[in-house]
């Protein structure tokens, strides 16, 4: 199998590194808030403890709807992953035991883009917008980031 549904716990955690006290980005000069484009493009979805289940639930249909588009003959709740399938209109976030670390959580990203991207218009989904804006924030979080240079002079 060349994709499945990742679990509402991997959804957690990816929503729970981007989303955390001390580790918020500065974006367009609006400090405390984890943002990236909508589908359309024109507007942010901000990250925060009122949009964690909405943005859970886009990420887990985008997966599923990826899912289903690679295996079209298998049943809905029986395609490869979690038993039972979970539901995305029944997701909840669960803050994890742990915060996962920014290179596991950029791993966790690299995993759920594979399982969800085998639909042609992926790069046109809000959750590629969402991983594409995670996959900045947490290379900023990465031990000496601040602290490298910005440039080189030869």
């Amino acid at each position: 199998m060349s994709a499945f549904i990742v679990s509402e716990g991997h959804i957690c955690a990816l929503i729970a590194a981007c989303h955390h006290p001390r580790n918020l980005v500065q974006w367009r000069g609006e400090s405390g808030t984890f943002r990236f484009r909508t589908t359309d493009g024109s507007t942010y979805c901000c990250l925060d403890p009122e949009s964690q289940d909405a943005v859970g639930r886009m990420l887990l249909a985008e997966n599923i709807r990826s899912v289903a588009y690679r295996y079209p003959r298998d049943v809905p709740g029986e395609r490869p992953g979690p038993v039972p399938n979970p539901e995305p209109d029944l997701f909840q976030f669960r803050s994890p035991k742990r915060r996962p670390t920014p290179v596991e959580a950029l791993r966790l990203l690299g995993c759920y883009e594979y399982q969800s991207c085998e639909r042609e218009d992926w790069e046109q989904s809000e959750a590629w917008r969402f991983c594409r804006a995670a996959q900045e924030h947490l290379i900023t979080t990465l031990p000496g980031y601040e602290d490298a240079a910005w440039e080189v002079f030869a």
